[in-house]
């Protein structure tokens, strides 16, 4: 039986120019539940939908170097295959991909492969259908056949946060071939007919108050399970009244 495949999406690394705090709480969720996990169930493929990196215009240097002993190293050292969609976080220019974050910095890492141009990858017993962030019209696009789409993009209908709807994204019927859309981009996990926004591994801002966060897991018969992650703080709302006080979201 193959292994499961597992996927995250939208890490943001180096996000709040590079706040340590912010960094070691990422790292924590990765290498106390994430990490542990993969050994435990032997996944060996690893999916990533887009925006492992923040800030399109700047690399913070403590940071990049703790990735590259921390997590890039440690994926080097188990053979875990790290398939990674570039994200609008990670280039540097509004229209193209020619330059972003994992273009000159991964080169050293053979286990860690990006997509910076729609890709094809077999992993018995899918093919998927890898489509990074796209700069021009998707009108334009003709999509390879397979299995699972995974995107990173903006789909109609779906919402940008909670209760700011995308309304001049993909058409979801442009995707009607595949079995599953699988993408990356919206933080907020949502789900419409064959499509799912997984949502980001932990809870990055205000806008993600109240939901469960963590990473997917899938196995060889189009099961979806969600893990929680355990580790991380969360926002919460401290309600004050009549002496009382109420926390929300904990």
């Amino acid at each position: 039986m193959p292994s499961d495949i597992l996927f995250t999406t939208d890490e943001h690394f180096m996000s709040s120019n590079g706040n340590k705090n912010i960094f070691e709480s990422q790292m924590e969720f990765f290498e106390n539940q994430l990490f542990p996990y993969i050994l435990e169930n032997k996944i060996k493929y690893w999916i990533s939908l887009g925006d492992f990196n923040d800030d399109r215009s700047r690399i913070d240097a403590y940071i990049h170097q703790e990735l590259k002993q921390r997590f890039f190293r440690w994926i080097e050292d188990h053979q875990i295959q790290f398939h990674v969609l570039v994200g609008n976080h990670s280039t540097v220019f509004k229209n193209t991909l020619s330059h972003h974050y994992f273009k000159e910095n991964v080169n050293e890492f053979k286990y860690i492969r990006y997509y910076d141009e729609i890709s094809v990858l077999e992993i018995d017993p899918y093919i998927f259908v890898m489509v990074p962030w796209i700069t021009g019209s998707m009108t334009d696009v003709k999509l390879p056949t397979g299995d699972i789409c995974c995107l990173h993009g903006e789909i109609k209908g779906f919402n940008k946060v909670k209760g700011c709807e995308c309304t001049d994204g993909i058409e979801l019927s442009f995707f009607k071939s595949f079995q599953k859309i699988l993408s990356g981009h919206f933080h907020n996990y949502q789900e419409k007919e064959n499509c799912m926004y997984i949502g980001n591994p932990y809870q990055k801002d205000f806008n993600d108050f109240g939901e469960q966060k963590g990473f997917w897991t899938l196995d060889d018969s189009y099961s979806f399970t969600f893990h929680e992650n355990t580790i991380c703080p969360k926002f919460v709302k401290i309600v004050y009244s009549d002496n009382k006080i109420e926390v929300i979201g904990d």
